[in-house]
């Protein structure tokens, strides 16, 4: 602590630091927020889920809208559902987290497993193509899925910016928490990489008689 002239105190820088990177940290946010493409594709799924929830339907669950994009129907939404009741009934407190910072679910063909979307505060996730004897195995990947993206919203709602620095510290927090909800569950990794491993030979082979087609 530092003496002025009049003998009062003052801060010093140590003391300042925090509330620099604090200030740092706010005003990166702000900038990506203004000048990446966060704001139309945030536009673009609000303007999306209303229509879909019009002309499609939709099922909510404890305040949370879930929406099925063609060509899946509203009945695939219950293994969003069970997915939401895993998280609730095994972890309250990340059930919290995602009750507060998730408003809407799409589920649709995705390229990506999830993503969270700001605007509207949307969680996209990938529908899994699996066979009926694999999809309560589903139903963990979803769970854990909502929870990782529950988490990137938690971090964008306090302002941390997510950009190429500081990224990777972000996804590996994520990825924890995902960890940390799946710890309830003996050996359901090992059963999750086999599950989605499964997707991703269905998926792969899906593309290659597509490309054969198309070129015949």
């Amino acid at each position: 602590m530092l003496l002025g002239k009049t003998g009062v105190s003052r801060p010093g820088v140590t003391q300042l630091m925090p509330a620099l990177r604090k200030q740092k940290r706010i005003l990166i946010y702000w900038l990506d927020r203004l000048f990446s493409l966060s704001l139309p594709v945030g536009l673009l799924d609000l303007a999306t889920s209303f229509f879909v929830s019009r002309g499609l339907g939709n099922r909510p669950y404890r305040g949370i809208v879930t929406m099925a994009f063609p060509p899946h129907k509203v009945d695939a939404l219950s293994e969003i559902v069970e997915a939401l009741e895993l998280i609730r009934r095994h972890d309250p407190r990340r059930f919290t987290r995602v009750e507060r910072f998730i408003k809407r679910i799409f589920l649709a063909n995705y390229s990506f497993a999830g993503r969270y979307s700001p605007f509207g505060h949307v969680c996209g996730l990938q529908k899994l193509a699996v066979p009926d004897h694999l999809r309560s195995l589903a139903t963990y990947h979803y769970a854990a899925t909502l929870v990782h993206e529950a988490t990137h919203a938690m971090l964008f709602a306090k302002r941390f910016p997510y950009t190429r620095t500081t990224s990777p510290r972000i996804e590996r927090l994520c990825v924890k928490e995902e960890a940390r909800f799946l710890v309830r569950f003996p050996d359901i990794d090992r059963k999750l990489k086999l599950t989605l491993g499964y997707v991703a030979g269905i998926q792969k082979k899906g593309t290659t008689c597509k490309t054969t087609q198309t070129m015949g």
